[in-house]
């Protein structure tokens, strides 16, 4: 049918391109959740490329059964809002994020990078496996059981009611009773507090006491100074003003 040399150059083609798909990567989900198929390229050596994801086996060209298809950042087609390219392409992260994962969802899924050339495109397989969610159940440590109690008395004692209650009562006060000793700690503490505060007060009084007696001392002595000088100076002047005639008239 075709010419062996024809047959050479497919069977090479078909080998590459068996060659160029990358590992199988193997990705586990539980439904209901989200998981994420990656897929990454080098974006600083080709820039912004076209790429799309699939389901099912790395067809020839392009993708089968496409699920989402994107050239750099902008999105040309998704077949469901539940699949979201979510990464930084400028990081080349064309990974594929799936929302609210379905058992349905299991399968294999591959992402081919569109890359210029014969035999160049970049293809990554992806084995999702989606199982139910565990349901939590409580642990054994938790478990609490109730257990009912049957007290048997004995019907030959007579039991008096108010011994009773005030037994009841009494346990009922010791449960819901304060802390023993706290109101008198509380009032031994107010006490002490109220004698520093009356011995400061008294302190201040005693030294504001021997201020003013100070100062009172201070001005008597300073008014008997003062009298003083008034009584002897007109003594002296009345000796003075003798002398002072005297001389004026044996002079004249």
């Amino acid at each position: 049918m075709f010419p062996p040399r024809c047959r050479c150059a497919l069977q090479a083609w078909l080998l590459l391109s068996l060659l160029t798909v990358g590992e199988c990567d193997k990705v586990k989900g539980y439904e209901g959740g989200t998981v994420t198929l990656p897929c990454h390229y080098d974006y600083s050596y080709h820039g912004a490329l076209s790429i799309c994801w699939g389901k099912g086996e790395v067809p020839w060209s392009k993708c089968s059964d496409t699920i989402i298809e994107a050239k750099g950042n902008k999105i040309i087609f998704q077949s469901a809002k539940k699949y979201q390219l979510l990464g930084r392409v400028e990081n080349g992260n064309v990974s594929l994020t799936i929302f609210n994962a379905t058992m349905s969802d299991s399968g294999k899924y591959h992402c081919r990078i569109h890359i210029s050339g014969l035999f160049n495109d970049e293809k990554n397989t992806v084995d999702l496996d989606i199982t139910k969610a565990h349901e939590t159940t409580p642990s054994k440590e938790t478990d609490v059981t109730f257990r009912e109690t049957t007290v048997t008395e004995d019907p030959t004692v007579t039991k008096d009611p108010t011994q009773g209650i005030q037994s009841d009562a009494h346990t009922t006060a010791a449960q819901y009773s304060p802390v023993a000793g706290q109101p008198t700690q509380n009032f031994s503490v107010v006490l002490v507090c109220g004698l520093l505060l009356t011995l400061v007060l008294l302190v201040m009084a005693a030294f504001l006491i021997i201020i003013s007696i100070i100062y009172q001392d201070k001005d008597e002595r300073k008014q008997a100074e003062d009298f003083k000088q008034s009584r002897t100076a007109p003594s002296q002047s009345s000796i003075i003003t003798p002398m002072a005639a005297w001389i004026l008239v044996k002079g004249w």
